[in-house]
């Protein structure tokens, strides 16, 4: 038995609460540093040494933040406080506690996990975690109501939804190494209640401003009222004056109007003479022009008789040069037709001898084709050795790859090809497979090429220009190197990549 430490009823030593009172015992042991004597169970600071009832001398744990230099027996020991797996690294996730009444926790070194609810609607009071631990799951501490003491090693990173929802008692900061927090993480809580203070404070500074911003703009409409009854006091003096000012001008119209009649009548009469004299020389005008136009009529048909006859004469030139006309066109459209006929004729002749001419040109090519073909070991499509020594060399059309080396000479042998024409069935080109052609000039490279080994055109001496197909993604190395006299390379936007040596 023992004795309530407010009220001093005597209670049971396992009671968690006063009978009397109502005191929770166990958090006013915890946030007064209190501990119970493990002789006399008599109630004592934790910072003495003997007990002050019975004088036990007290025996302080000793804690070793580093576990990895613990006794396998001492780990043993915390974690049997636990339900937990065991990683092939030798780290441990906690999944639950046991023992749900346990009020001082302390969750050893070498955890870095702490699973979903692990210590959900527990008593706990206390809980010391250790470094290395990364993450605290979903609702791992969720209506831990007595919680008021934990700490958050560097270590953490990860804490999940409603983690801490609902441990009422509990006011902490987590460190700024936790890179990802739940939802509602710390809701209910006193952090949370500070953080909702804090935006409440905010609003009412918020509202502060608005009512003051509020009170500048009613301030500012009155002014300008104020400003509008002046404008229209101002606007009645004014309409006064311009009715002063009207009243004048009236009289000042009238004054004028007078003068105006009497100007008026006097240019009446003047009007009236100038009228008389005008019909006058009006009269005189029109017998005038009657005149005039008489003289102009007669003019006018002895000029109408002679436009009469040049037009006839004119119908009669027309008539006359239309039918010379006519019969040049007919002249000039029968020699016409028969030079159209002529140029049929040497057209189709012309088609004829170079029909023939392509016909003896396709023969000879496949003759010349036939020829290198048996010049060339192919093997699977693949052109392994070319063995002639050509000027110009057309590769027949089985072939779909350039062996490597292929048209290589041995060192004292000279290579007399200059031209080269791959067919549109070639999709690669082997490692040197042009090595020491130094007479080759000119190379036709179908579109179907993709790739172009490293070192094909070794030592092309003559070769001056080049056009790679545009799927070609890659310059292998030194695949143009010694390429003396190279002096054009056409490539595509499609080339992501230049190796070393490609144009050296």
């Amino acid at each position: 038995m023992k004795n309530c430490p407010i009220c001093n009823a005597l209670i049971n030593d396992t009671a968690k609460y006063c009978s009397e009172c109502g005191l929770n015992l166990v958090r006013y042991e915890v946030k007064n540093n209190l501990m119970h004597c493990s002789q006399c169970n008599a109630l004592i600071k934790s910072k003495d040494k003997f007990c002050s009832n019975c004088g036990f001398e007290l025996i302080k744990p000793v804690i070793n933040e580093d576990f990895n230099d613990l006794f396998a027996v001492e780990r043993e020991k915390l974690l049997a406080a636990f339900e937990y797996d065991e990683h092939a690294d030798g780290k441990f996730t906690i999944k639950k506690l046991k023992d749900v009444n346990a009020l001082d926790i302390t969750v050893p070194k070498g955890v870095i996990g702490i699973a979903d609810e692990a210590f959900a609607n527990s008593a706990i009071l206390a809980i010391a975690l250790p470094e290395g631990l990364i993450k605290i799951g979903d609702r791992a501490f969720q209506n831990c109501k007595q919680l008021i003491q934990i700490n958050f090693p560097q270590s953490l990173m990860w804490v999940g939804e409603e983690a801490f929802a609902d441990c009422f008692e509990l006011d902490i900061e987590l460190p700024p190494t936790v890179r990802k927090v739940g939802v509602n993480a710390l809701s209910n809580t006193k952090s949370e209640a500070r953080r909702q203070k804090g935006e409440e404070a905010k609003r009412k500074i918020e509202e502060e401003r608005r009512k003051a911003v509020e009170e500048v703009k009613r301030r500012a409409e009155e002014a300008r009222i104020q400003a509008e009854k002046t404008k229209r006091k101002a606007e009645e003096e004014r309409i006064k004056a311009e009715e002063a000012k009207r009243k004048a001008a009236k009289e000042k119209l009238k004054a004028e109007e007078a003068a105006r009649r009497k100007a008026e009548e006097k240019k009446l009469k003047a009007e009236q003479e100038a009228k008389r004299k005008a019909e006058e020389e009006k009269l005189k005008a029109e017998q005038e022009a009657k005149r005039k136009a008489e003289e102009e009529k007669l003019k006018a048909e002895e000029e109408t008789k002679r436009k009469a006859e040049e037009e006839k004469l004119k119908a009669e030139q027309e008539a006359k040069r239309k039918a010379e006309e006519e019969k040049l066109k007919a002249e000039q459209e029968a020699k016409r037709k028969a030079e159209e006929e002529k140029r049929k004729a040497e057209e189709e002749a012309k088609r004829i001898a170079e029909e023939e001419k392509r016909k003896a040109e396709e023969e000879a090519k496949r003759i010349a084709e036939a020829e290198i073909a048996a010049e060339c070991v192919i093997e699977s499509g693949i052109l392994i050795k070319y063995t002639g020594n050509r000027k110009k060399v057309m590769i027949p059309q089985v072939v779909t790859e350039i062996g490597e080396e292929a048209f290589r000479k041995d060192l004292f042998e000279n290579n007399l090809v200059e031209s080269i024409e791959l067919p549109d069935s070639v999709t690669q080109i082997g490692e040197r497979a042009f090595y020491g052609c130094k007479n080759l000039k000119s190379i036709k490279i179908p579109s179907g090429v993709t790739y172009i080994d490293k070192g094909a055109f070794y030592g092309c001496e003559s070769l001056n220009g080049i056009e790679l197909p545009e799927n070609v993604s890659e310059i292998c190395e030194s695949v143009f190197f010694g390429c003396k006299s190279l002096e054009r390379v056409h490539l595509f936007n499609g080339v992501t990549e230049i190796e070393k040596y490609a144009f050296a």
